[in-house]
């Protein structure tokens, strides 16, 4: 589910669900922290936000959604 679509764009509705589904189930867990790495592709297909390479995005679950918390750039 973190594998990159970008040659496969068929793919993305389904990992996207997939991964969304995970996130729900792992980030709430007790305050415990999370880290995956992924693509900028799915990145951007989960929320819409843009991550350059090596950039971090901070990210909590609210009502099965992942939302932005803060973006770090590594530039």
């Amino acid at each position: 589910m973190l594998n990159s679509f970008f040659q496969s764009r068929q793919l993305e509705h389904d990992q996207i669900r997939t991964l969304n589904e995970s996130l729900d189930e792992w980030l709430p867990s007790k305050g415990e922290v999370s880290v995956l790495v992924t693509h900028q592709v799915n990145i951007h297909s989960l929320n819409g936000q843009f991550a350059g390479s090596g950039d971090m995005l901070l990210v909590t679950m609210d009502d099965g959604k992942p939302v932005v918390l803060a973006k770090i750039s590594t530039d």
